[in-house]
């Protein structure tokens, strides 16, 4: 409903003073575009049975009534309407933490008795009314994205159950063959290769177009995380692929953050898997920290083959690859960095890239402190 294009708006006062009502209406009447329709009532409890069973586009509410006061009734009315309601809180209390409270539980809008005119009763129903309107809008989008989601996770799981049985029944048939026949020519057992090799990185492209689809689902667990430890953690994984590649790896001491520690694991074991990867010398990654306006900027600096800059934006969009895939490996899938700027993202944060071919890559995480 867009209350600009409404010409007549119901409107509930809930005032247990008689001249109070009188004023509230007689403003009402004093507008030119639009005809208010007026249901007066002089307790609360008689005032929540109107909202939840009439249209009710808009309440005057009294602070003081005789049965409630007006912080218990928006709780009340929270409990007992099945939609939002636009309320106007009214009181003649000299104390502004009464009016951040209402706004608190649920008022959208707050006016002192006998300081407000008839412009400024009408301004207040309209705001508190098109305040509503945008909650309302964004929720239903809300409710929309995520039911669009659910429908990407569901089609994501579908297809990768489906992809996933004819791939092991190549993968099969291929081994089968070389058991069957032991005496394979050179260029069979090179397509038998090519066969497996496809197969193998088709499955896990399917598995991560799934972790690609579920890292917008996952609702993230938020503790206190020690970085430093989850550094260490990632190392001691990584041990073999550190030794063999002569890696050197550096650290500041990193802050604990209030992040999902899985979530975070996954962004930092990406970087440093990549930047390992991707190098024509010994690897050697230094991170970094700093603090900038309450966030902490994290940057983790490699010697690899970099790229040119022009891509900056292009390596964190799925399936994308600079790389050939000779020097990706069987398990490059275009989709790591992906991930990681949509974690980080998750977290209130930002990530980007500076790089230059030959001269390696630097890769910001921008953290919130709280």
């Amino acid at each position: 409903m867009d209350s600009k294009a409404k010409n007549v708006l119901r409107i509930l006062i809930i005032e247990d003073n008689a001249i109070d009502r009188e004023t509230y209406v007689r403003h009402l009447k004093q507008s030119a575009e639009i005809r208010f329709e007026v249901t007066e009532v002089d307790n609360a409890e008689d005032g929540l049975a109107i909202c939840a069973a009439e249209v009710v586009d808009c309440v005057l509410l009294d602070y003081k009534l005789p049965d409630l006061d007006g912080l218990e009734f928006l709780g009340e009315l929270a409990k007992r309407s099945p939609e939002l309601k636009p309320v106007v809180m009214l009181t003649s209390i000299e104390d502004e933490k009464v009016a951040v409270q209402a706004l608190k539980n649920g008022a959208h809008d707050y006016l002192k008795k006998g300081q407000f005119a008839a412009d400024d009763l009408l301004l207040s129903v309209r705001e508190a009314i098109n305040k509503v309107e945008l909650i309302n809008n964004l929720r239903k989008r809300t409710e929309d994205l995520e039911r669009s989601n659910k429908d990407l996770e569901r089609f994501a799981h579908t297809v990768s159950h489906e992809l996933k049985a004819p791939m092991r029944t190549i993968t099969g048939f291929a081994d089968l063959i070389r058991r069957k026949d032991t005496q394979l020519d050179t260029e069979l057992e090179r397509y038998l290769d090519f066969i497996s090799n496809a197969t193998q990185r088709m499955e896990s492209l399917v598995i991560k177009t799934l972790e690609y689809a579920r890292a917008n689902q996952k609702a993230l667990t938020r503790e206190l995380t020690d970085l430093d430890k989850i550094l260490l953690d990632i190392r001691e994984d990584l041990k073999a692929h550190i030794a063999e590649s002569g890696a050197t790896i550096i650290s500041t001491k990193l802050p604990t953050l209030k992040v999902d520690p899985v979530a975070i694991m996954q962004v930092f074991r990406n970087l440093l898997q990549n930047a390992i990867k991707y190098c024509d010398v010994k690897p050697q990654i230094t991170i970094d920290v700093s603090e900038k306006q309450g966030e902490y900027c994290i940057s983790v600096r490699d010697n690899g083959i970099g790229f040119e800059s022009r891509f900056r934006e292009q390596v964190f969009e799925p399936y994308s690859r600079l790389v050939p895939r000779s020097q990706q490996g069987d398990d490059g899938s275009g989709l790591g960095l992906a991930i990681c700027k949509r974690i980080v993202e998750d977290h209130n944060g930002s990530m980007w890239v500076e790089s230059e071919p030959g001269k390696g890559s630097t890769f910001y995480l921008m953290l919130p402190k709280d």
